[in-house]
């Protein structure tokens, strides 16, 4: 423990890294198009029509600003859950309330770096994680590991809101504004609180940020959300390993829509979902949410607004 501060129990544990980036994205087009899914980028979903047994989607092309409309059998809402029109009247259905946090990470890079990456996380709460950036080699291959994402359970989360627009707006106010800086500095100073040697290690490279969609409960929940209403599987992200919850569901949902067959049960409104879903075992949880919630709660942060 000489190396680190302020840590009561630390636990060297061997777990597998998400892959980001290129090398993600390069590969999941790969395995799409291996089963003849299309994959829609750079579009904004106008709407989704049932008619004649498939799903009609018509989106807005950001590029070439013209309406483009496709039609297919069933249709996987991956637009983490910001997208369509629909969105609003499913939220009612199921009681919940979704909330919009402007999400920023900072990138670093290891000035020592190793063949193997490594982590460091502080649980559990408003506290820093450092992770690798797996995917930044050349070709999308990682030989040395020496790129690194820092967030922190307050400073990088700008601000939560009842839409995406108004979340955006929030990523856009701090790329022209001093304020960046300050989160930064807060973020390397509680890392540097547990772990002194990432401020001579690491060097700052940059930030990306993006918009990410949380239900609001009582507690931080952290799973991810996933139903069927119509032809259209809908997602609400959770934390970055629910992207296999997630991918499981979908293909429950789809087999019953197909074959008829899976443990599956109906919500109101027509809303399908797995029988180990949240929204069945964390009903109460998801549907209690009131005004009067932890101060410490992540889907209360305003950190932006409230930064001098």
């Amino acid at each position: 423990m000489e190396r680190f501060r302020d840590i009561a129990i630390a636990y060297e544990l061997n777990e597998p890294s998400i892959v980001i980036g290129e090398k993600l994205r390069s590969n999941l087009t790969s395995k799409l198009a291996q089963y003849s899914v299309e994959l829609i980028t750079n579009a904004d979903i106008q709407r989704i029509d049932a008619r004649k047994g498939r799903a009609r989607v018509m989106w807005q092309s950001r590029d070439r600003k013209r309406f483009l409309t496709r039609r297919a059998n069933f249709v996987i809402d991956a637009t983490g859950y910001q997208a369509f029109p629909e969105h609003e009247t499913i939220k009612h259905t199921l009681g919940l309330t979704i909330v919009y946090q402007a999400c920023i990470a900072f990138e670093y890079e290891d000035k020592t770096p190793s063949s193997s990456p490594i982590s460091f996380i502080v649980m559990d709460g408003w506290y820093p994680c450092l992770m690798p950036r797996i995917g930044k080699g050349s070709n999308g291959e990682d030989d040395i590991f020496d790129h690194y994402i820092l967030t922190h359970g307050c400073y990088t989360i700008l601000g939560s809101h009842s839409s995406p627009q108004k979340a955006q707006a929030d990523l856009e106010s701090v790329r022209s504004s001093s304020k960046l800086n300050g989160l930064k500095a807060a973020a390397e100073a509680e890392m540097c609180r547990f772990w002194p040697e990432f401020a001579h290690r690491f060097v700052y490279k940059g930030w990306k940020g993006q918009v990410l969609a949380k239900p609001r409960a009582e507690t931080d929940f952290r799973s991810s959300l996933t139903f069927a209403k119509g032809r259209v599987v809908h997602v609400v992200p959770g934390k970055i390993s629910n992207v296999f919850n997630a991918a499981d569901e979908t293909l429950q949902l789809l087999k019953y829509a197909t074959q008829g067959c899976g443990d599956v049960i109906k919500l109101d409104g027509g809303i399908a979902v797995v029988q180990t879903s949240p929204l069945v075992t964390e009903k109460m949880e998801l549907q209690a949410a009131s005004d009067e919630m932890n101060a410490r709660a992540t889907h209360n942060l305003q950190t932006l607004h409230e930064l001098p």
